[in-house]
């Protein structure tokens, strides 16, 4: 397009004054001046005959020119999950960038419903949904670039985590997270005293295990045992709350990494257990942060439903191939994981330790679904919480309440929008609105063994790059946008957009 060439200097110069003035995230508005019309290319794909949406050729797009310079690198992202769009809008404006994505849309973990509460619409977050200044800086300072207003009107209110573990068939829940100065009840029930004293001691370890870096390798029932909790608060507490966001499977706790699954805990809270860290959401739902990168994108063509069979060496760089068509390029981003990315390394002969660190990354399926349900919480609505972790004899799964997060109904009465997870409940929830299957990273002992045998190849097969939140000991989307940035540093580091977002997030 005829704007390239300003677009790039306005990028430039954003970078420069955010690197000297010190531009707060929230002022810095889009990262160029493209509407969804002037937006990358979203090819309407169908299988083998897929061909970019203004009829450009595997051909023609892999001979892109910047203009009056050099010929581009070209670049392909297999995989339209968060990690790989991230990769592609990093990479815009000096690469060429080929995204090819399996399913009907982009996303992976990513998915945002469109749900009606009594003639209002809207947007929630069935898979990554929460994040904060603390947790997510990265993750912010690109929401920022990307023009979404941090201060108000694109997110959500902030709100403290609150936790209640509970059994359906117990007449008080056991525990109940406060959360002052809104919430401080919970301090005064005599019933909840106990979790209150045990998730008092499990906040000061886990900020022990931080600040002593504790072996991501030690299983968590050790660490459980090493920091005196009885077998009664483990099997009461301690088990339910490890496994309800991750695996759902009570027995899971001998297999999971200590500090993987306390990290979110050491970090959120203080050592008396409070909250030191506030989570928002976005009013249109984790999707419209994909969109707008796909839209800002001058070089960078979606291909959906387009799934990348074959990966080969040709010459200095590699051929992918969808069905018989084949394109060439100079990297690789894989942004798929398990067999996917496995199977397609296997096609490299130098890549078969590469192959196998991956397939050595555990993953277990999660069903979730948005619904109206209040069977999936405590039978009293004054022991809810932001996380509701329902506990029978073999599993805990959790379920969110999700109106504190979204705007009141006009008709004044409570929307009761929930998320659970319902890979393992007895019966659905009624009034489901949305259900979704997502794959995450089991974060067990192997899962951090394979993921640092992983880390000690990066770079060993020249030209390609294995990205996603699943390669790193926390899965988030924080973690996912920076494997993205260090693909992009590693292809590309005079890239704008690249620059815009390291100008921002100090030591990135």
């Amino acid at each position: 397009m005829s704007d390239r060439p300003n677009r790039r200097e306005a990028l430039r110069a954003l970078a420069s004054a955010a690197g000297t003035a010190g531009l707060v995230v929230g002022g810095l508005g889009g990262c160029g001046d493209a509407s969804p019309a002037e937006g990358g290319h979203d090819a309407e794909s169908a299988g083998d005959a897929a061909v970019p949406a203004d009829g450009a050729t595997d051909a023609v797009i892999s001979g892109g020119e910047d203009a009056g310079g050099p010929r581009r690198p070209h670049v392909a992202v297999i995989g339209g999950g968060l990690a790989g769009l991230s990769a592609a809008f990093l990479l815009d404006g000096v690469a060429d960038v080929i995204v090819y994505e399996a399913g009907p849309n982009v996303g992976g973990n990513v998915h945002t419903a469109e749900v009606e509460v009594r003639g209002e619409r809207y947007a929630v977050d069935v898979g990554a949904q929460y994040f904060n200044g603390e947790l997510h800086a990265a993750y912010v300072a690109l929401l920022g670039l990307l023009g979404i207003d941090l201060a108000r009107a694109d997110v959500s209110p902030e709100t403290g985590m609150t936790m209640t573990v509970f059994a359906t068939d117990e007449a008080t829940p056991r525990f109940v997270s406060p959360l002052p100065p809104s919430r401080l009840w919970p301090l005064n029930e005599p019933w909840n005293a106990a979790g209150v004293g045990v998730f008092n001691r499990l906040a000061a370890a886990a900020r022990r295990a931080e600040d002593e870096a504790l072996p991501y390798d030690v299983p968590l029932a050790s660490f459980f045992a090493d920091a005196g909790f009885t077998p009664a608060e483990v099997e009461g507490l301690l088990r339910p709350w490890a496994v309800a966001t991750t695996t759902g499977v009570l027995a899971d706790v001998e297999a999971l990494s200590a500090r993987s699954i306390l990290a979110f805990l050491s970090r959120a809270l203080r050592p008396d257990g409070l909250p030191v860290a506030y989570y928002r959401t976005l009013r249109a739902g984790l999707r419209d942060a994909l969109d707008r990168m796909v839209q800002r994108s001058t070089t960078v063509t979606v291909r959906r439903e387009t799934r990348a069979t074959s990966l080969e060496r040709v010459g200095s760089g590699f051929s992918v191939g969808v069905g018989a068509q084949r394109a060439d390029f100079d990297a690789v981003v894989l942004a798929v994981h398990g067999g996917t990315a496995a199977g397609l390394l296997g096609g490299l002969p130098d890549a078969s330790g590469l192959a196998a660190a991956v397939r050595a990354v555990p993953f277990f399926k999660a069903r979730l679904g948005i619904h109206h349900d209040r069977s999936h919480l405590p039978a009293e609505p004054r022991h809810w919480s932001s996380i509701n972790m329902a506990v029978t004899a073999t599993h805990c799964e959790s379920c969110m309440h999700l109106d504190p997060l979204l705007a009141p109904h006009p008709d004044g009465a409570p929307l009761d929008l929930f998320k659970s997870w319902i890979t393992y409940r007895s019966r659905p929830p009624e009034l489901l609105l949305a259900e979704v299957e997502f794959e995450h990273m089991a974060p067990t002992v192997d899962a951090m063994r394979a993921q640092d045998a992983l880390a000690a190849l990066a770079g060993a097969v020249p030209g390609i790059h294995v990205i996603g939140g699943w390669t790193q000991h926390l899965e988030l989307q924080e973690t996912a946008l920076r494997t993205a940035v260090a693909a992009a540093r590693a292809i590309a580091p005079e890239a704008p957009n690249l620059r815009a977002l390291e100008a921002v997030v100090p030591g990135l």
